[in-house]
């Protein structure tokens, strides 16, 4: 509490800006009037009156909780998560699609590059060559794990890359020395095509042999839109700009994105379904506040 002589050393300062005071108090009391619904407004006596700046609380109805706003809400914050992250989803897709590509024509390169080394070194140094290619087959091995993983990712709905291999910048297109390894032939369904001007590598009139793991091959196997319809499978020259590899890593990672958007869409449906139930039990609710008796 305050004591008497303080309270009337604040009541002399008071008179002595009484002015200022009153100008402040008018545009308190114009500001409050304009809110919706108008606020309580002050007097010079109510002013004087209250002697302790805590008890003069002008600007508690500028406050605003935004915990009352609609993006606090919980399920707003779910819905906006979800729709973003279907964004990024779809996003990374595009991008798994291009590392696709890359790996492919990366291990065709790799493969093409051992093959003529060895040819190079094979009269000069037997030693040498001996052991390129034990460096290939054991490679070849490696590649034929990951033309696996490649083929399944073809197959899941949705897909939207292509299994045909592109063009390394800086590197001549498919040469009429390069040849095809077995994974290349028996899993993807490549071919080289020769009745076009130079060397092409495209898709096999006949059907390759069949999936290690589930028997089918690439060319029986129908291309799946993303409204789940299918369609014949597509073909492509692949002569894209593509650059470095990247691992094997990220065609599962692209796998998992497939998924997880299917998964999230699910869930944002769920969640918009909550909201209109929510809204329609709150307009419920203030149809039968609106229609008490008063």
């Amino acid at each position: 509490m305050i004591g008497y002589k303080l309270r009337e050393k604040i009541r002399k300062a008071l008179q002595a800006r009484s002015e200022a005071i009153r100008k402040a108090l008018e545009r308190y009391n114009a500001a409050a009037k304009s809110l919706t619904p108008a606020r309580v407004t002050l007097t010079w006596t109510s002013v004087i009156e209250q002697v302790q700046l805590g008890e003069l609380s002008l600007l508690q109805h500028s406050r605003q909780h935004i915990r009352v706003l609609p993006w606090m809400q919980p399920l707003n914050r779910e819905a906006a998560r979800l729709h973003f992250k279907i964004l990024r989803a779809r996003e990374e897709i595009v991008r798994r699609n291009v590392e696709i590509q890359r790996q492919i024509t990366f291990m065709l390169d790799n493969f093409n590059d051992y093959q003529h080394a060895i040819a190079a070194v094979s009269t000069e140094d037997p030693n040498l060559a001996t052991e390129l290619q034990e460096r290939l087959d054991y490679q070849v091995r490696i590649d034929e794990e990951i033309a696996k993983k490649l083929y399944d990712a073809s197959r899941l709905p949705g897909f939207t890359g292509t299994l045909m291999p592109g063009t390394h910048v800086g590197r001549e297109p498919f040469r009429s020395t390069d040849t095809l390894p077995p994974w290349a032939t028996t899993i993807l369904g490549l071919v080289i095509d020769s009745d076009t001007d130079g060397v092409d590598i495209g898709n096999s009139d006949t059907p390759p042999d069949p999936h290690p793991a589930t028997g089918e091959t690439l060319a029986t196997r129908p291309v799946m839109h993303e409204d789940g319809s299918q369609g014949e499978p597509e073909q492509s020259d692949g002569r894209q700009t593509i650059g470095s590899t990247h691992p094997v890593s990220e065609v599962l990672r692209r796998n998992q994105l497939v998924a997880e958007i299917q998964q999230l869409q699910e869930e944002l449906d769920g969640v918009q379904l909550q909201q209109m139930t929510h809204n329609n039990h709150s307009l419920e609710a203030g149809t039968d506040i609106a229609n008490l008796p008063t």
